[in-house]
């Protein structure tokens, strides 16, 4: 269970990249507060599950 991503995290990575593009400023800043508050594992976690078809780094696409 412990795998599993926070509902709430998810929701706010969903509302940053709403704000990316638009308000770039304002989304990395609050994406900086959401590691700080939850941690770098629990975002990553999160980040997976809101976008797991992405290349889980840049060596991967090249």
């Amino acid at each position: 269970m412990s795998n599993d991503p926070n509902p709430g995290v998810m929701a706010e990575i969903w509302r940053l990249l709403d704000l990316a593009g638009a308000h770039d400023d304002l989304a990395i800043a609050r994406f900086r507060q959401l590691l700080d508050t939850h941690g770098h594992g629990e975002v990553r976690t999160a980040l997976v599950a809101v976008a797991p078809d992405e290349p889980r780094n840049a060596s991967a696409t090249a």
